[in-house]
């Protein structure tokens, strides 16, 4: 199905429901497994519509991989204040718009959470965790009271305890 305007002065028709985007049966028969764009289906938003992705992923529940690295993380002391705010972090961008390291570094306190948040164990080797200022500018501007720079924290000691982290570190332990 071509998407086309309606007529030469009108909008274009766009199709309403989730079978009528091109491609729509394909992925799902394809069985797009992993992604957290399926729950839109189960919204009735079709996939392939480029403004399809909505914001009602972050509430979604969390892929079971993984899991382990996130327990890792929120059983950590330092986290008991911040696990709320932790889970219920809606990615709504707020931290990286305020934070001093994302103006002038690679870093980003948005994809830092939700990459803990998913679990994903690659922030083990992620360099980017140490451009944190610990400034705690993310903490008070958080509309849920997350803490990324917490988060940063349990992050470093787990690659120090790792080994990966240790090269940031051996200059203090002279």
């Amino acid at each position: 199905m071509k998407l086309s305007p309606a007529d030469s002065s009108g909008p274009p028709s766009w199709p309403t429901h989730p079978g009528e985007w091109p491609n729509d049966r394909e992925e799902a028969e394809e069985g797009r497994r992993g992604s957290l764009r399926g729950t839109d289906r189960d919204l009735g938003i079709p996939e392939t519509h480029p403004h399809a992705h909505t914001a009602g992923d972050a509430f979604q529940p969390q892929p079971a991989d993984g899991k382990e690295f996130l327990d890792s993380i929120m059983d950590d002391p330092r986290m008991h204040d911040h696990l709320d705010g932790f889970e219920s972090c809606i990615q709504c961008g707020i931290c990286t718009s305020a934070c001093p390291a994302a103006r002038f570094t690679e870093y980003s306190p948005r994809k830092t959470a939700r990459r803990a948040l998913e679990g994903d164990d690659s922030l083990l080797t992620d360099d980017s965790v140490w451009y944190c200022y610990y400034c705690y500018t993310c903490q008070s501007r958080f509309p849920r009271h997350n803490s990324v720079a917490v988060i940063n924290q349990v992050l470093r000691g787990m690659q120090v305890e790792s080994g990966v982290g240790v090269k940031h570190v051996e200059m203090f332990a002279r």
